[in-house]
């Protein structure tokens, strides 16, 4: 998925969904959500519960402005999601970045049954760099919450990061 709009994959309801091995690539000024689940307050016919998001890889570029946010989602305490195994690789320095962008109501595990394994970096330039809102780091994210014990926010080790050559499989 290359340069769409303001998200690359916006779900307003989803059940026992199972989003993998998607690649997205947004380099265009603008705010942009990767991956965005929104709350839509449990109604039985908008509920998503149950979803796991593994094996994607999001690539933003420096043109993006305003915010960023790898993964942006919402839901109820109970909403079971899965995030694993993802990588962000935010690499402006002219927008809010954000590997998580999560607002669960003063809990900071939110919906997660399990959060882990995942990779997301930004420039070192990028003052305004979180793990999650409210969290500078993946350090500070996994002490609070427990989660993303074994993520890492670093360098990715892939062919190419440049934003007129990116390649997101594996370096070696």
């Amino acid at each position: 998925i290359t340069q769409v709009g303001s998200a690359a994959i916006h779900l307003t309801s989803c059940e026992n969904c199972i989003l993998e091995n998607n690649i997205i690539i947004q380099n265009k000024p603008g705010s942009f959500r990767g991956i965005y689940l929104p709350d839509r307050g449990g109604a039985e016919d908008g509920r998503t519960e149950n979803v796991t998001l593994r094996n994607n890889s999001i690539y933003v570029g420096p043109q993006a402005t305003s915010f960023v946010f790898g993964l942006q989602l919402e839901g109820q305490a109970d909403a079971g999601y899965v995030i694993v195994s993802n990588l962000m690789a935010l690499m402006t320095d002219s927008a809010q970045t954000c590997c998580l962008e999560q607002t669960f109501r003063g809990n900071p595990q939110g919906p997660y049954a399990v959060m882990d394994y995942n990779l997301c970096t930004s420039l070192e330039t990028n003052l305004r760099f979180n793990w999650a809102r409210a969290y500078p780091s993946l350090e500070s994210w996994s002490t609070t919450t427990g989660l993303d014990t074994h993520s890492i926010q670093g360098a990715p080790q892939v062919i190419s990061l440049l934003a007129d050559m990116v390649d997101l499989r594996p370096a070696n």
